[in-house]
């Protein structure tokens, strides 16, 4: 792989931005300061993965088809 494309994917501004994958955080960023006519400054993120936070449900399916038959 192309080490620019994996840097850019590792880097906040570099990503794609979630409600339009075909512009990145920094061309949305710098699209609306532009129509606000100032800059716009990240001071702080949050970090999420995707699933972050959801508890992974423990299944055993012998023993849930056993109460199904009763």
């Amino acid at each position: 792989a192309d080490n620019t494309q994996i840097d850019q994917r590792l880097t906040l501004l570099g990503q794609f931005y979630v409600m339009d994958d075909k512009k990145t955080v920094e061309q949305v960023i710098d699209e609306e300061a532009k129509k606000l006519g100032g800059k716009i400054e990240i001071v702080k993120y949050v970090r999420f993965e995707v699933g972050e936070g959801l508890e992974k449900k423990s299944e055993d399916f012998a023993a849930e088809v056993a109460a199904q038959i009763g």
